[in-house]
């Protein structure tokens, strides 16, 4: 607690009662008990396992949460021993305390009120009053007849210690510089309205609340892998996971944000137009083509899924139009020609594997692509809109090549919203991923000066 309030860190959202409750409801329980729609949150195996501990151990335990684990408990801890009125045991000179323990049975507290009580654990829940059968518990100002232990028995040296650490936890899981320094993790993409990484850690709470109402299911919290403690179970953008991308007539998430982590936005702001055109669309971040994987560019496979799925006008990803050789000139004699057919000598190609309409025929001496209609082992019919001007003669070499349509991003009008990664055939890690630069939240990551 005192990290988290000398140094902008919202890390109370990690354990406390209200926000693990959100969090595990909406993450683990409602997921499994809507059987129409099936959502999946990386991560969640984690927040179900400490869900489920907490509950057993509740069960085990009275309030085992509040008084072991709860940062809200700690603090109420430290203040209850100056509180006023109190549980307090009144010994007389008639009547003493018998030891019986009936007052501890329904403690919810393990306050002790038998014995020596334990002010900082005492929630005044009162269950201890009416047990007792020689009324000797009661609730007032004074001081315990049994005498109260007021808090922890820890050394200086350990009380000094801990300090320390407290306030120098949040401090040194910084040094990496991956908030806002030099090391910021470009996988970092944060829905659309989350405030600058400093500003959102020191509010989001980590409920859940922005990954339930995602209609495409794409907001998922994160893991270690985020690169700080603070950024765990934060909201983050998996665009493989879901039914889409992040829709980009969709603001539900910052609608629904108690904290103000994730702002608002009028779905104007956020497509950039009227009082905003100026400004242009919220962007979370930059689509990139890995040239390795991607089909037209590294297998001279036709495929153009991410430019057809983009949902920015005019496009963000535009194509460049290529023609690649698949079957070498040496192959290809020609037999006889007219028009439209070409006869091949000998069987030489299996039948209706160019017919797709992707692949062209080229001539010896004429380098004019003419688009392949049908095809047999043996001969050739190209598109009758351009016949063989002149018809190739017998002996002549072709060759038979693919038309490929490779994809190319604007970095200008990308919005980073990953429908092209969500739609990308490649298995795996896309050919085409969103990566967190020339996010509208935060200009030192912007792609290009």
């Amino acid at each position: 607690l005192t990290a988290a309030a000398l140094n902008p860190s919202l890390q109370t959202g990690l354990l406390d009662p209200i926000p693990l409750l959100y969090r595990s409801v909406n993450l683990i329980l409602m997921p499994l008990a809507d059987n129409i729609s099936v959502r999946y949150y990386d991560e969640a195996w984690s927040i179900g396992i400490i869900f489920f501990i907490a509950v057993m151990m509740n069960l085990r335990i009275p309030r085992f949460y509040c008084r072991f684990v709860c940062p809200l408990g700690a603090l109420l801890g430290l203040l209850s021993r100056f509180a006023v009125w109190r549980v307090i045991r009144k010994d007389t000179e008639v009547l003493k305390c018998s030891h019986c323990h009936l007052c501890e049975k329904d403690c919810q507290g393990a306050c002790q009120p038998s014995e020596q009580l334990r002010i900082s654990e005492c929630l005044v829940c009162m269950n201890c009053l009416r047990p007792c059968p020689h009324e000797l518990i009661g609730y007032g100002a004074e001081t315990s007849a049994s005498g109260e232990i007021l808090s922890p028995d820890v050394s200086r040296r350990a009380f000094m210690i801990s300090c320390l650490s407290g306030a120098a936890a949040v401090p040194m899981l910084r040094l990496s510089g991956n908030i806002d320094g030099p090391n910021w993790n470009a996988q970092l993409i944060r829905p659309p309205g989350a405030l600058s990484e400093k500003d959102f850690l020191a509010r989001c709470v980590k409920c859940g609340q922005c990954m339930r109402i995602c209609p495409s299911n794409v907001i998922h919290p994160a893991g270690l892998s985020a690169g700080s403690i603070e950024a765990l179970w934060t909201p983050v953008l998996n665009f493989r996971i879901g039914t889409s991308g992040c829709q980009f007539n969709c603001i539900a998430c910052g609608y629904l944000c108690p904290t103000a982590a994730i702002r608002p936005l009028s779905l104007d702001e956020r497509k950039g137009i009227k009082q905003y055109a100026v400004k242009g669309p919220i962007k979370t971040g930059t689509a990139f083509l890995d040239q390795g994987r991607c089909l037209p560019w590294a297998m001279d496979k036709p495929c153009i899924v991410c430019q057809e799925n983009c949902p920015v006008s005019p496009k963000a990803i535009g194509i460049k139009e290529y023609f690649s050789t698949v079957v070498k000139s040496a192959d290809l004699p020609v037999k006889q020609a007219d028009a439209l057919h070409i006869g091949l000598d000998g069987n030489r190609i299996p039948r209706d594997r160019f017919s797709t309409g992707d692949y062209y025929c080229v001539a010896e001496g004429d380098r004019q692509p003419r688009r392949i209609t049908e095809n047999s082992e043996n001969s050739l019919t190209t598109d009758s809109a351009f016949p063989w001007e002149p018809v190739p003669k017998p002996g002549a070499k072709l060759e038979i090549q693919i038309r490929l349509q490779r994809p190319f991003i604007d970095p200008n009008r990308c919005i980073g919203c990953g429908v092209c990664e969500h739609e990308c055939p490649v298995k795996g890690r896309a050919a085409i991923r969103v990566f967190a630069e020339n996010e509208s939240r935060n200009r030192k990551h912007a792609l290009m000066l």
